[in-house]
């Protein structure tokens, strides 16, 4: 009896320790893994809350700048004596009232000009001495305040104006007028208010404070900061007073919260934003899965447990109990398998969803990546072919793969689905050995319609949009109108004759058959679907014509998913027209002349003369040389390394740099002249080369300089 209890006690042992090994180091990876990925996704997504309310704060000081540079250029408002221009006083108040009604944060926004007795607000007028009386700003105390507003010279944020008991965020941007300062403008914002619609993430475990850089320990020591008991101010005071570019950050975990700091804003250079949020809140869903995980655990122990107590309590024969084992492995290994064929479709889909959308830009790599997702992409020929089928089941079976080949004389490689659009409608990549020269195929069950093959993976996104275009044929035309058919059938007719004068080159015929093919459509009883699906057509012959060719026709894609969007014909005759000629001039320039090589020195001549427009682009520069676009870039990137883009941005940061140390214009008038279209933009470029903003270059060249002269 004793023998048998310690045999029974040996089996239930290693029967528990079967099934809580493995179960136990399942579940403590899974634990470990999640609990690493699961963290850092959380505080990811909380700083991306931060960065979200940064963008709706830079969006509105950047408001505030626009506004100041309306009120001297727009609005033409320039110093000016109250006593003498009263309706000067008049009209500056009443604009002022509809910028700030226009901007719902916007509480009030007020104009000094510089030796001026007067200030004008939204409301009214009030002298400077009144203005000094009621407006009050505890960080610039006394004579700081005046001095603040008279020598402002980029934007700057005051973060504790008073004025009749009320907290504003005040924003001071200076006022030019032909480049030199002539007031200041000041704009407020109430501080809850303020918070409340920048920063809607707030609640009473997250906080956010605007902090002033020039008066940091000021700040600190006001804020009541008493619920970080392990916070160190003067460590705190260090790392904030580092941050002296915009975008500059940095982050702090203490024991309970989770502090942030960053310089949001290139519109207000003193401007430092600070969050602290409460771990408890950030990884609320991190310590739900952690139960989640310790409850998974034990049950899984105790079921294991009881498993144990049951298997041996029935069986003592080790053949049996092993046998119990095989069959638990052999459905882990089932369910593993079930798991890994519905994540490998997934993943194909993916991969093939990339390649039709013209995402793919290192087709080498894409080959090989798919590859270990037995995606095998090695056929010489690949298309795309849209099913359109009468169940909602559908598989592109042998037969079907048969006939394709035993009708085109050739080899099917391979098959991939893509995607189902509809239940009945299925998208598949296929590999052949030769090219398919079908545009549909009709079979009992299904009809194919099949794109255009090349031997070029980027060509898929082609082959996409043009088998796609033909199966939607079919539906715009109506059932029981012959009438309307046979009309369809001779403009189709017409279309196959402008392919047979595109295929024996002569060109001369067709500029006439389009014209005719476009003012016969626009009187026309056929609907506008209908109509639109010739136009297409027209397109597609030419664009079928330049991809047949053995050597590539430097051409701009053509959007057809655009051209389906057109809804006047009006609109889709002048694309027609338009797009075609480019096109036929194209295909007789390639086939009777060689296209020039420019001049790379003319090129960047060209570029140099007209950086500063705004809307200075590859296709001016293309228009100007009478090139393609894709011409003009591949050209320009083949001499030099960089782009044309590129090179004009550089230069603009070269003229801008020019600019900044010679004149004292503001950043905005030095972004028009250089070609920017907003202050934003040029900021960021100028950082990109520099590293630095454009405020600081102008600010240490000075200051070098100066110290030399010294």
């Amino acid at each position: 009896m004793a023998a048998k209890l310690n045999l029974f006690k040996k089996y239930l042992i290693s029967f528990l320790l079967i099934f809580m090994i493995p179960v136990s180091c399942v579940v403590a990876t899974l634990f470990s893994v999640g609990y690493d990925i699961f963290s850092k996704e959380l505080y990811t997504k909380e700083i991306a809350n931060i960065n979200l309310s940064i963008s709706h704060l830079n969006n509105e000081l950047d408001e505030c700048i626009f506004i100041a540079h309306h009120l001297t250029n727009k609005d033409a408002f320039t110093p000016f004596d109250l006593r003498a221009n009263p309706s000067n006083g008049s009209r500056l108040v009443s604009t002022l009232f509809n910028y700030v009604i226009s901007n719902k944060r916007l509480s009030e926004a007020i104009v000094y000009f510089d030796d001026s007795d007067y200030l004008y607000t939204s409301k009214t007028s009030l002298t400077s001495e009144s203005f000094y009386s009621q407006f009050t700003a505890p960080s610039y105390p006394g004579e700081n305040f005046k001095t603040l507003l008279k020598n402002v010279s980029e934007p700057t944020l005051i973060n504790d104006l008073s004025y009749k008991n009320h907290e504003y965020f005040a924003l001071v941007v200076p006022l030019a007028s032909y480049y030199q300062r002539i007031g200041i403008g000041l704009f407020l914002f109430e501080k809850n208010a303020f918070y409340e619609s920048l920063l809607p993430i707030q609640d009473k475990n997250r906080h956010f404070y605007f902090l002033n850089q020039l008066n940091l320990e000021v700040d600190l020591d006001r804020l009541n900061l008493g619920y970080l008991p392990s916070l160190n101010k003067e460590s705190l005071l260090h790392s904030l007073s580092t941050l002296t570019q915009v975008e500059d950050s940095f982050s702090l975990n203490s024991d309970d919260y989770l502090l942030y700091a960053t310089k949001p804003s290139p519109f207000a250079d003193n401007l430092i934003l600070l969050s602290t949020i409460s771990h408890t809140e950030v990884f609320q869903p991190l310590n739900n899965l952690t139960i989640i995980l310790i409850t998974s655990l034990v049950g899984a122990i105790i079921f294991s447990l009881l498993c144990s107590y049951y298997v041996v309590k029935r069986n003592f024969e080790p053949l049996s109990e092993l046998s119990y084992s095989l069959t638990l492995l052999k459905q882990d290994y089932s369910n593993l398998q079930k798991e890994v064929k519905k994540s490998i479709p997934m993943q194909q889909y993916f991969f093939l969803n990339q390649l039709i959308n013209g995402n793919v830009n290192n087709i080498p790599d894409f080959i090989e990546n798919c590859k270990s997702l037995n995606i095998d992409l090695s056929s010489p020929y690949h298309g795309i072919i849209v099913i359109k089928s009468q169940t909602a089941h559908f598989n592109l079976d042998k037969t079907i793969i048969e006939t394709i080949e035993s009708m085109q004389q050739l080899k099917v490689n391979q098959a991939y689905l893509i995607q189902h659009i509809h239940a009945n409608i299925h998208i598949f990549l296929i590999g052949t050995q030769t090219n398919i020269n079908l545009s549909s195929l009709v079979l009992p069950q299904s009809t194919l319609y099949f794109g255009s093959f090349s031997r070029r993976l980027s060509n898929i996104s082609k082959s996409y949009i043009s088998a796609r275009t033909v199966s939607a044929f079919e539906n715009f035309l109506p059932e029981g109108s012959d009438s309307l058919q046979v009309l369809f059938q001779d403009y189709k007719a017409t279309i196959l004759q402008l392919t047979t004068f595109l295929q024996v080159k002569d060109y001369a015929k067709i500029p006439e058959l389009i014209l005719h093919t476009i003012h016969s459509l626009e009187s026309t009883t056929l609907p506008f679907p209908l109509q639109k699906i010739i136009c297409v057509e027209i397109m597609l012959a030419f664009n079928n014509y330049i991809n047949k060719q053995d050597e590539p026709i430097p051409y701009d894609k053509l959007d057809l998913v655009a051209l389906f969007k057109v809804e006047s014909f009006d609109a889709l005759k002048e694309i027609v027209l338009e797009v075609s000629t480019e096109m036929l001039d194209l295909i007789i320039d390639y086939h009777h002349t060689r296209i020039p090589e420019p001049s790379l020195t003319l090129i960047k001549d060209f570029i140099k003369a007209h950086y500063g427009e705004e809307n200075l682009s590859v296709e001016q520069i293309a228009l100007h040389f009478a090139l393609p676009p894709i011409y003009i870039e591949d050209y320009f990137y083949k001499h030099t390394t960089e782009t044309p883009l590129d090179y004009i941005d550089r230069l603009r940061v070269k003229y801008a740099k020019e600019l900044l140390i010679t004149t004292p214009y503001s950043l905005k008038i030095i972004a028009d002249q250089v070609g920017f279209t907003h202050i934003s933009s040029f900021i960021s470029s100028f950082k990109e080369h520099e590293q630095c903003t454009p405020g600081q270059y102008r600010t240490n060249y000075h200051a070098s300089h100066s110290d030399s002269v010294l």
